[in-house]
């Protein structure tokens, strides 16, 4: 977590730095005010980074001859990275659409289980005692096309809400490994074991993808930092549909995460 932490302040300082200098010469100087240059089109691009945390998704189970229990996957944050460019149609309402990458977030699950055994002294089944161990990774990529509201003009600072719709391709990958841990006069019968040796088999080791719907809600706000280029932060929650199913057993019921935001914007 912290690692990820120290991505954004040190990419923030990179985005800053490489801004405003390269406009500085630009600002023009009238009556001892500062004044940048205005665009000269509609358009612009813009580039961000992205901090998403809070993932959880949902998924369906098939235990028990098909119980349908729900449980919950809480993933590791993760930083996105995303291109695109926009237009401003008035003075408030602009729209753009953006390619994005989510990069891959992880979580790892540990469940205690009971197997099933023969102890040979008594020559008879018992239950052994072992886990479960669940290793899933999410990787998503967005295209989404965005319409924002900007709010007013203070200064230099112009906080704006959006909304968001859009496309997204869901990767999924899961691997489920049964570990039985028989005693000196147990083994395992399933997965198969000696006496006293640990027995592991992996039940589940696929990847699948899917193409679902997303959709986003943002506040934020841009500040001017010079001709024609805005500094852009902000907060989004972003939610996308069912995604693949895994191991004949679960399925990604719907994926949330929030995620806070910043950019650069070049009005062109």
């Amino acid at each position: 977590m912290k690692t990820s932490r120290y991505v954004i302040y040190l990419t923030l300082g990179c985005l800053l730095g490489a801004a405003v200098p390269a406009h500085a010469t630009e600002v023009l100087q009238n009556g001892g005010a500062v004044q940048w240059a205005e665009s000269h089109s509609s358009w612009y691009l813009r580039g961000d980074i992205s901090y998403n945390f809070n993932g959880r998704q949902e998924s369906g189970f098939d235990y028990d001859g098909g119980s349908g229990d729900l449980f919950t996957f809480d993933y590791e944050d993760a930083i996105g990275i995303s291109a695109g460019f926009g237009q401003y149609i008035t003075e408030n309402l602009r729209w753009d659409v953006t390619l994005e990458y989510v990069l891959e977030a992880s979580e790892d699950n540990t469940n205690s289980v009971l197997f099933d055994g023969v102890d040979e002294n008594l020559m008879a089944y018992v239950k052994v005692d072992g886990d479960e161990v669940i290793e899933t990774s999410t990787s998503i990529t967005n295209v989404m096309g965005n319409a924002y509201f900007d709010l007013g003009r203070f200064g230099a600072f112009t906080p704006y809400a959006g909304v968001g719709l859009g496309v997204a391709n869901i990767r999924s990958s899961e691997k489920r490994t049964h570990i039985c841990n028989p005693t000196p006069n147990i083994y395992c019968l399933i997965p198969p074991g000696g006496t006293g040796e640990q027995a592991t088999e992996v039940v589940v080791d696929e990847e699948r993808d899917a193409w679902v719907m997303s959709y986003g809600f943002t506040a934020g706000a841009s500040v001017d930092i010079g001709p024609n280029t805005k500094l852009d932060f902000a907060y989004q929650y972003l939610n996308i549909g069912d995604g693949p199913k895994i191991g004949g057993e679960s399925n990604v019921d719907g994926l949330t995460t929030h995620r806070i935001k910043a950019g650069l914007r070049w009005d062109l």
